[in-house]
């Protein structure tokens, strides 16, 4: 009986934690370790990258290719608005 019990409880936990979809947005897939520092239109831009804790982050992110915009939406690198400075003379 105890079998039993310990053997149903071990099928309900493991479908709970893994059997369950994830529903991301347009552009993401979840990841069960993902980036601590995904890239985003800011981060693209510096030539050396910010150090970044190499831990496990499960969640959704961007697909490979796009990257994070300032509404967390994925977007590919060439979408990002422009970040550059406008002077007015």
């Amino acid at each position: 009986m105890r079998f039993t019990v310990v053997a149903v409880l071990s099928v309900a936990l493991f479908a709970i934690a893994f059997g369950r979809p994830h529903c991301c947005d347009e552009n993401k897939v979840f990841n069960q370790c993902g980036s601590a520092c995904p890239e985003t239109c800011e981060t693209i831009e510096h030539e050396e990258p910010e150090p970044c804790p190499e831990i496990c982050v499960s969640g959704c992110f961007c697909r490979e290719g796009y990257v994070l915009d300032s509404d967390d939406k994925c977007v590919l690198p060439e979408d990002c608005p422009n970040n550059a400075t406008t002077y007015a003379y």
